[in-house]
């Protein structure tokens, strides 16, 4: 399950004791220097020994590679800069067909044994993977995610089909519509073996016993019976025969709780016996040769077993240059993600891949600050322009730095000669997010997680604002907080209440009180104080469209909390009121000053002058001004009403009159005077000390100035009736991205998503009126105008901008203007993985929901798969390393996904049909055209039956790959020549095919109809089906309408979850089915139910949900409080036991993420659901066999039970 959380406005070494006190999952150490580095060892993966067992396939960084069966020096067989694995041996041990990446998905490949060129044989982009070549050795068996034979169509694309291909190539052929993975034949070709595939999880998860586990069965493949021979609750899987047939070698955890080779007799499966005995860590890739000598992979060795002997290593030196440079080089000028504009405005610090950057906004000069394996994620400015702070996961901990500007001569970052570096916060706790104060002399930074505190930059002292238990953090990230303008206050979100809900506090340093300042039940978060200090901003769910799968709200506002009553009772005046407000402002600052100057020239003494020559200063009343005795009743002027001040105003006018002429009258004076006394003044000292006078004076006024500028006036924060001066600026909710208030707090400037589209949006905040100013290419999330308020910067996909914000405050558009940086990059990709392999290690212990690490030696764990690094070379080995490490936790939602794609990958294009898979030959012959599909149109000629013959020209002859010609052709006109054997004639017809992601969803329609169909049939049209696809808002809408829509007279429903992958639903759904007619609605001229009663929103009638072993994470929690809330009958198969929730990190490299279930879901009395398996009410299994015949015995069960209960019901 993935909890929903609001967007963001935003070294080996072994993690040690504190102290020496022990960490949950064994001893781990805080400081790299007391890690001794582990020996190398080599990752080698995949062996496969050759049918004489002689020779050992296996892959090794990247490659394949062959070695004698008995060890030695290893030599290549592949040299492709793409990835190969999984090679099988053709029986006469001359080729060896194998799964290469090379053009963007796996494909099979064919070769010699003794090397060369490699033939390529499928053109899937599925991803297609060898498991053995047939006993004759003229096809290759291959597992791959396609199309289901028309019958057997389910749907979901996670459950894959088995297909043979022949080894000149040639069109694929389906063996098994069903799952089927290291399938292989006996040597007679009767018996398939193979082990099943009953839903999702990570394959490389250990020590799990549920109902998903693999099990081991064979087809006969002349009758195509279905049998079963292994029944351990646990994991059976890697099936191979012997050479005869009589036996076959598995891989089991039976007994031993880790997987080790077992042997069988298919004839008396009781009889199984455990052939090795490893320990710790699994068993891995069984193969073995025809004298039965076994091989297999165990903890990145390759080891052999010979018949009565003994399991033995196999030591091989495998000897090869690297295939790239150290590192490598590149000049990024986008992925930026995380700005810190400089106070300044003159340079921009940036994060990118892990390294912090400071560029110049006028121009592309970039300075790189930081060049470490490890990740940097947050920078912020010092108030000197000269010093930045960042947080940098170093030395086994999350830390806090400080980079200053080295030489005094350099004033800039981005050309800054040298920039010196000193460990600001370095601890055994993790300290990151560092958020520096307006003053510069406080440093705001999360410690281990949840806790906010505050650095006194000069002390080094640091102060907890608000404890670890007020908050709780998903991702890291999520956690906002920012400063007031006078650094006299902090706002954060934080759990106010005992409730999984954010709220906004503010803390006020001095005193160290927290003041929850939303306490709306509603979802907040995003705070900030503007930057007048007069408002403090947040993100609401409180009038968004509510999300039904997640927390919160899919939708939300802006809202601003004014500070003190001022500044409300200002915000909410009309433009004329304002506009007389600042006129009465103006004038009463006016004559504080006149009053100022007055008082100043009284208290000056006054030096011995003849009045006659020496000018006088003009006073107010010289000019004009009201008597004397007004001046003490400025106050009252503010109460005149507006005809008196239009009056006024017609004085003032013919005051500004006088006072114009006076100063006129003065300044011929003064020339005058100045001729005078220039005349009579020799003296050349006289002349000097006037220079330093005016020079000193000029000093002082601009001191005086700077002081202004930088003088901040402490906000007033009113907390009585706060509630009461909230308002919300948004006038449309929706999904919000960065935000902020104009200088002046006329307008606010956010980024939303409305219609499925990100803009930028205006808000005049005196009258609400809100314009587009521009598009946005995606979700934005930094905005944050300049002091000017004239252009503000934006951090949007990985790019900075520079908006010009003038015309759309003015109700116009804005403009962007990138700030273009050059971002120098070195990437040493063995270090980095090195850094990602500790940070998960690391992340893994702080955050798995389980303290005790499901009682696994986790510091050992890290010793072990640490060793291997040295050799991994690719992120396809290094996410199996990282899967094998989280899998020994045997834990759901963990394990490393790569997401690498190179160049253009292939892409097969649908043509939205469904093909006969028994027809062999020419062509592909059309069973069912999908509805809604490419070919689904009123007037096309194209019908079950026909056989397509031709493609964009090209025949479909036996020995072509149809799918080799719709690659790249999704969305593109394709003409198909078809053959129609009925009326036996020939035509063409141009359709436009769909991706497979689109065919995935027509197939999954199409199943939902005919289970639907299925259903209707059987009950007699008294039950009503409903599939959850996810535990989503989609999915919940779609099954609100399909309840009470179309399924509400029905007399029971049926809610299938089978294949659902979870989400975030269980709550809501069961609310939902759990309605209890209390009442009826009966107006005039109605009979007692034509218009139901309450509860009008819910299913009140008999209801039961259908499960099977491909329910996960939130569908198996679903099913799990459906039961316990005593709702209605469970009918399926068990649940496996996956109720946590995750967080999918991603990592500096972008193609990498891992798994963290780190919130655990306990029952009342403490029992967790992780691996707590969830049996059914009404058990029922669909098998393979009945599956692939089109059967669905858990439907057909389902109604019987529902139409038994609406049964006992009526009587």
């Amino acid at each position: 399950m993935k909890l929903s959380r609001r967007p963001l406005s935003l070294c080996l070494c072994l993690i040690l004791l504190t102290s020496l006190t022990t960490l949950p999952g064994g001893d781990a150490s805080l400081w790299a220097d007391s890690h001794e580095k582990p020996t190398a060892k080599d990752w080698m993966r995949y062996p496969a020994i050759s049918p004489d067992g002689k020779q050992i396939a296996f892959s090794f960084r990247g490659d394949l590679w062959l070695v004698d069966a008995a060890g030695g020096r290893a030599r290549h067989l592949t040299t492709h800069d793409l990835y190969e694995r999984s090679p099988v041996w053709s029986p006469d041990g001359k080729q060896i067909a194998f799964a290469s990446d090379r053009h963007g998905n796996f494909d099979v490949f064919l070769m010699s044994a003794s090397g060369g060129k490699a033939q390529r044989l499928t053109y899937h982009s599925a991803a297609d993977t060898p498991t053995a070549f047939t006993p004759d050795g003229k096809e290759i068996l291959f597992t791959s995610y396609r199309l289901d034979a028309p019958q057997a169509v389910i749907g979901t694309r996670r459950m894959g089909e088995l297909y043979k291909i022949g080894v000149e190539g040639g069109r694929p052929r389906q063996v098994l519509t069903t799952t089927a993975e290291y399938a292989n034949y006996n040597p007679d070709s009767t018996k398939l073996l193979f082990h099943d595939y009953k839903g999702t999880e990570d394959p490389w998860r250990k020590h799990h016993t549920s109902s998903i586990t693999r099990d081991v069965w064979t087809v006969d493949a002349e009758t195509g019976k279905y049998t079963r021979l292994t029944s351990y609750e646990g994991e059976d899987r890697n099936p191979v025969w012997n050479a005869d047939g009589s036996r076959f070698y598995y891989l089991s955890e039976e007994k031993s709780g880790s997987f080790n080779v077992w042997t069988m007799d298919p004839a008396n499966p009781d009889g199984r016996t455990q052939v090795t005995e490893h320990e710790t860590h699994p068993v891995r890739f069984l193969t073995v040769a025809d004298d039965g000598t076994l091989c297999y992979g165990y903890n990145g060795e390759i080891w052999t077993k010979r018949p009565g002997q003994e399991p033995k290593q196999v030591e091989i030196e495998a000897l090869a240059d690297e295939r790239s440079n150290d590192y490598t080089y590149n000049t990024r000028s986008g992925g930026a993600s995380y700005m810190a504009v400089s106070p300044n405005e003159e340079e921009i610090a940036f994060i990118l891949r892990g390294e912090v950057y400071v560029t110049s906004v006028e121009f592309d000069t970039t300075r790189r600050i930081t060049s470490t394996p490890e990740q940097e994620r947050t920078v912020t400015w010092g108030k000197d322009n000269r010093t930045l702070y960042y947080d940098g996961e170093r030395n086994g901990s999350w830390n806090l730095y400080q980079a200053v500007i080295a030489l005094e001569d350099d004033d800039s970052f981005a050309n800054a000669a040298i920039v010196t570096e000193t460990p600001l916060l370095e601890t055994a706790d993790e300290t990151f997010q560092p958020v520096a104060s307006p003053d510069g002399k406080k440093l705001a930074y999360l410690k281990n997680r949840y806790e906010i505190m505050v650095l006194d930059l000069e002390t080094k002292k640091s102060q907890s604002l608000i404890p670890a238990r007020k908050n709780h953090s998903y991702a890291d990230g999520d956690i906002s907080y920012a400063w007031s303008p006078d650094s006299r206050w902090l706002t954060a979100t934080y759990h106010g209440h005992r409730i999984w809900t954010p709220e906004v506090a503010a803390v006020k340093l001095a005193t160290g009180d927290i003041v929850n300042v939303t306490e709306s039940g509603y979802a907040e978060g995003g705070p900030m104080f503007s930057s007048n200090g007069k408002v403090l901003l947040y993100v609401s769910s409180r009038y968004g469209l509510r999300a039904h799968g997640g927390f919160g709200g899919a939708q939300g506002d802006i809202f601003g909390l004014y500070l003190n009553q001022d500044a409300y009772d200002e915000a909410v005046l009309s433009k004329a009121e304002l506009a007389l407000k600042k006129k009465r402002e103006k004038k009463r600052k006016e004559k504080e000053k006149d009053k100022d100057k007055k008082k100043d020239s009284e208290a000056a003494p006054v030096a011995e002058t003849d009045e006659s020559t020496v000018p006088q200063k003009a006073t107010p009343d010289d000019a004009g001004a009201p008597p004397a005795e007004g001046d003490h009743h400025e106050d009252d002027e503010d109460e005149d009403d507006e005809d008196e001040d239009d009056e006024k105003d017609d004085e003032d006018e013919d005051d500004e009159k006088d006072d114009d002429e006076k100063d006129d009258d003065e300044d011929d004076e003064d020339d005058e005077d100045d001729e005078k006394d220039d005349d009579e003044k020799d003296d050349d000292e006289d002349d000097e000390d006037d220079e330093d006078d005016d020079e000193k004076k000029s000093k002082d006024d601009k001191d005086e100035k700077d002081e202004d500028k930088d003088k901040v006036e402490p906000i007033k924060f009113e907390l009585e009736d706060r509630e009461n001066r909230l308002r919300r600026l948004t006038l449309m909710s929706a999904s919000v991205g960065g935000y902020d208030l104009s200088p002046d707090g006329e307008h606010l400037l956010y980024a939303a998503k409305i219609d499925d589209k990100w803009s930028l949006w205006v808000v005049k905040l005196r009258d609400r009126s809100t314009t587009k100013a521009m598009s946005l290419g995606g979700w934005t999330g930094h905005i944050e105008f300049t002091k000017d308020g004239k252009s503000a910067f934006m951090l949007q996909g990985g790019s900075i901008k520079k908006l010009s914000v003038g015309g759309a405050l003015g109700g116009g558009s804005a403009s962007a203007k990138p700030v273009t940086f050059r971002a120098e990059q070195e990437i040493d990709e063995d270090r980095e993985r090195a850094y990602i392999f500790e940070h998960i290690w690391r992340q893994t212990l702080r955050k798995f929901y389980d303290p005790e690490m499901h009682g696994v030696d986790w510091a050992a764990m890290k010793a072990n798969y640490e060793q291997f690094l040295p050799t991994i070379t690719n992120n396809y080995d290094f996410r199996e390393l990282l899967s094998e490490m989280l899998g020994e936790l045997n834990a759901s939602h963990t394990g490393a996904r790569y997401f690498g794609r190179h160049g253009t990958g292939d892409a097969t294009a649908s043509l939205g049909m469904l093909y006969d898979v028994e027809h062999d030959g020419v062509g592909l012959k059309i069973a069912e055209i999908i509805k809604r599909g490419p070919a689904d149109r009123a007037d096309s000629e194209i019908r079950a039956g026909h056989i397509i013959t031709h493609i964009d020209g090209d025949q479909l002859a036996v020995d072509v790959n149809p799918w080799r010609l719709l690659n790249r052709k999704s969305g593109k006109p394709v003409r198909l020549t078809l053959h129609d054997p009925v009326k036996d004639r020939e035509y063409h017809e141009i359709i436009r095919p769909t991706s497979q992601s689109g065919e995935a969803n027509l197939l999954y329609e199409r199943w939902i109809e005919t289970r639907r169909e299925l259903c209707e049939k059987v009950s007699g049209g008294k039950i009503g089906y409903v599939h959850v696809r996810g535990m989503d808002d989609a999915s919940f809408r779609r099954v609100y309408s399909e309840v009470l829509g179309r399924n509400n007279d029905k007399q029971a429903l049926i809610v299938d979850t089978r294949y659902n992958g979870g989400g975030w639903l269980h709550e809501r759904l069961t609310t939902f089915l759990d309605g209890e007619l209390y009442c009826y609605f009966l107006p005039r001229g109605h009979q007692r139910g034509d218009l139901g009663g309450e509860p009008i929103d819910k299913w009140t009638k008999p209801v039961a949900v259908v499960q099977n072993e491909g329910n996960y994470s939130d569908a198996h929690f679903f099913p799990w409080a459906f039961k316990t809330k005593k709702i209605g009958k469970l009918v399926g198969a068990p649940v496996p036991g996956t109720s946590t929730a995750v967080w999918w990190e991603g990592q500096i490299d972008p193609s990498l993420v891992f798994g963290i279930p780190q919130v655990g879901i306990t029952t009342l009395d403490g029992r967790y659901l992780e691996n707590f398996q969830l049996e059914p009410d009404v058990l029922v299994l669909n098998d393979a066999e009945s599956m692939a015949a089109g059967e669905d015995k858990q439907l057909v069960k389902a109604v019987e039970v529902l139409l038994e209960e609406t049964q006992a019901e009526k009587k």
